[in-house]
């Protein structure tokens, strides 16, 4: 099994042990890999070279290892960490290194994560990713369409679980899914035009994507079992006031907390701030100004 693999397992495990009150002892770890302790250190050391990871550690009889803060629930991780390991899986390479050339081009904005990438949407990734980086234009078929697009790429945004590319088609930015793109291949060089990321950076902030600033959801639930909803689809994330019932939750972006509170029924809450009520009818106008341009 290749280094990467290991060390995504040893990730996965303290995810799934995670406890404030309990310390994983590096024989347990290198029980679960079926490796030395000694090799076991190192994949640990690793993992806390990336900056999005930080695993604390204990020394003495009672010590051991924990991640100082968990990650996604479930067996899910920042979305950024995620794809540089499939990548660099692939690659044979340093997860850091792909780590450190996704910033500028990838932007992931879900506060519930998913950490399983087709095989197809990762070749897609990799291709688009490389083909921004070294200015390159891409060309592919979407969906069921006989006609070859023809794109210059220029951002992929993570929202709601799927990866989009905003490319100029046409001389029109366009926003693609990245799962219905198939047989994508680099052709010649474009020069990106400032206009043109403007313009997607206006797109972006407009939907609640890149704000910039951290944003909290606080509401008055209707009773238990709404606030119990609440927490059920912001994944644990939030705080519950069972006296008061209310739930606040905090996200890098506003849309990290728009499409959970989307599947939310409006029936069973009270919004408890008029700037964050007013941004997300914003954000729904948005969508269906965009559905209906379509």
């Amino acid at each position: 099994m290749s280094k990467i693999s290991q060390e995504l397992k040893v990730l996965l495990y303290l995810n799934q042990r995670y406890t404030r009150t309990k310390w994983i002892t590096i024989k347990e770890i290198a029980d679960y890999l079926e490796v030395s302790d000694r090799q076991a250190r190192r994949y640990l050391e690793d993992l806390n070279l990336i900056p999005e990871i930080s695993i604390e550690t204990k020394l003495g009889r009672d010590g051991g290892y924990r991640l100082r803060t968990p990650l996604d629930k479930g067996f899910a991780m920042p979305e950024n960490v995620v794809l540089a390991m499939s990548i660099a899986m692939k690659r044979n390479e340093k997860i850091e290194t792909v780590l450190s050339e996704l910033p500028n081009y990838v932007i992931t904005d879900s506060i519930v994560g998913d950490n399983k990438i087709g095989n197809d949407v990762l070749d897609n990734l990799e291709a688009i990713i490389t083909a921004i980086q070294n200015q390159k234009q891409v060309a592919f078929y979407y969906q069921n369409l006989e006609h070859i697009y023809l794109a210059d790429p220029y951002k992929v945004v993570l929202t709601n679980h799927t990866y989009y590319l905003y490319a100029r088609h046409n001389d029109i930015t366009k926003k693609f899914d990245i799962s219905c793109m198939h047989e994508l291949r680099q052709l010649g060089s474009f020069k990106p035009l400032d206009k043109v990321n403007e313009e997607i950076n206006d797109k972006l902030s407009r939907y609640g994507i890149k704000s910039g600033k951290e944003t909290t959801l606080r509401v008055k639930c209707k009773d238990l079992e709404a606030l119990l909803t609440f927490d059920k689809y912001f994944e644990g994330k939030g705080i519950k006031d069972e006296e008061e019932l209310t739930y606040t939750v905090i996200g890098n972006s506003e849309n990290e907390l728009f499409y959970p509170l989307f599947r939310i029924s409006t029936k069973i809450y009270s919004f408890m701030d008029d700037d964050f009520k007013k941004s997300y009818l914003q954000y729904l106008q948005n969508i269906i100004r965009s559905i209906s341009n379509e």
